[in-house]
């Protein structure tokens, strides 16, 4: 969802009354498009207070990781978000103030935090597939 702003493109209620038409009842949020993303506990909660005025069903929140801010992640995980979002190239997204969500090192080699630190939440990883044109053949 793009609440804070950008919401035009898809808003807490389009995509809650998208996802409840489809007899989805509960979603997680993925910070990357709204203009002050999940990244601190105070984006966060603006995040919720527009989603809980617009939305149709129940919505959780992942926090989103941005380079140098490992500091902010125990807080957001105390803050009840389900896991953190982070990118190993440049996402085209910002946190608000300008930062790149990009290059932190996560997913296939954790960052290095202490064992009990803010990354025991369970992690959900993804890779969107290669381009159709690179492939040379289909089966």
């Amino acid at each position: 969802m793009n609440d804070p702003g950008r919401s035009e493109w898809e808003g807490s209620s389009t995509v809650t009354r998208a996802a409840a038409a489809g007899g989805i009842t509960t979603l997680v949020d993925m910070p990357l498009n709204p203009l002050r993303p999940a990244t601190t506990v105070d984006n966060l909660w603006v995040m919720r207070e527009v989603a809980c005025a617009k939305a149709h069903i129940d919505a959780g929140s992942r926090g989103g990781a941005v380079p140098g801010d490992v500091k902010d992640l125990r807080p957001l995980h105390e803050a009840g978000v389900f896991g953190s979002k982070c990118f190993h190239s440049p996402s085209g997204a910002t946190d608000g103030e300008g930062r790149g969500l990009t290059g932190v090192p996560c997913g296939g080699r954790p960052h290095r935090l202490k064992p009990g630190g803010p990354a025991r939440r369970a992690s959900a990883r993804h890779a969107p597939p290669p381009p159709i044109e690179s492939k040379t053949h289909f089966p």
